[in-house]
């Protein structure tokens, strides 16, 4: 399947989600002053290729994870992120029982 920057989009959505993490980027409503969502993993986008970084403060700044991929890359590394999460959890729950 090709990666097109609506699928990495749907997969950074769904990390979001997995990992309980905010799925909105910000926690301000309209007329409010600007507040982003600490946790947020969002997906960026210019010409040096696509990258991932995380929201470390209300105030904006982001840490990197990931820059300068392709989107065949960024979709690998998102597919390999995803299944070591879905794995884990697994692991985890057969560990319980």
């Amino acid at each position: 399947m090709r990666a097109t920057h609506y699928t990495l989009v749907a997969r950074v959505y769904g990390l979001n989600e997995v990992l309980d993490r905010p799925v909105e980027q910000f926690a301000s409503k309209v007329g409010e002053p600007t507040k982003f969502s600490v946790g947020h993993l969002a997906l960026g986008h210019d010409s040096a290729g696509y990258t991932l970084e995380e929201q470390v403060s209300e105030a904006g700044a982001v840490d990197t994870i990931a820059c300068g991929y392709t989107a065949h890359e960024m979709d690998v590394l998102l597919t390999g992120m995803m299944r070591g999460i879905t794995f884990r959890h697994e692991q985890t729950k057969k560990q319980e029982q």
